[in-house]
């Protein structure tokens, strides 16, 4: 594995947030969750076989050489599956790794991949009409549009 710096996280971090309060301004979506990085999912990721769906939470993967730094670079939200499911809104948290050597996946080879929870499966009923952050959880406060944990 190539490790993931605190800056690596906080930029990766940053990226996915911004796109995930864009998607909600642009799709009205009322319930975007703020994810947060977790090294727990990171390390989960780096255990995980090529070959191996999780049952626990959904797993990310990237097939070109820029590894999870493609996600810095897409720039439509339905472009790619990866960044597709980074967009489900109920999502709270992330962890990613970058492999030295790809390995050969489900369907293409993987160059890094990001478990992705609590939710396991992608469901339209997680995605919540009407202006971003007027439908958050109860454990959660709007701040532009996402749904951020209260203090």
């Amino acid at each position: 594995m190539v490790e993931m710096t605190d800056t690596d996280r906080k930029t990766i971090l940053d990226a996915v947030n911004k796109r995930r309060r864009d998607f909600a301004k642009n799709y009205r979506i009322a319930n975007m969750n703020e994810m947060t990085y977790d090294v727990g999912f990171e390390k989960i990721a780096e255990g995980i076989p090529c070959q191996t769906q999780a049952n626990d939470y959904m797993v990310v993967c990237y097939s070109n050489d820029r590894g999870w730094k493609s996600i810095l670079e897409v720039r439509g939200y339905f472009e790619d599956e990866p960044t597709r499911n980074l967009m489900i809104p109920v999502q709270t948290k992330f962890g990613c790794v970058s492999l030295k050597e790809s390995c050969y996946g489900p369907t293409c080879p993987v160059t890094a991949r990001c478990v992705v929870g609590p939710q396991n499966v992608f469901q339209n009923r997680d995605f919540k009409g009407g202006w971003p952050g007027t439908k958050c959880p109860s454990d959660r406060d709007d701040t532009d549009g996402l749904c951020t944990l209260k203090n």
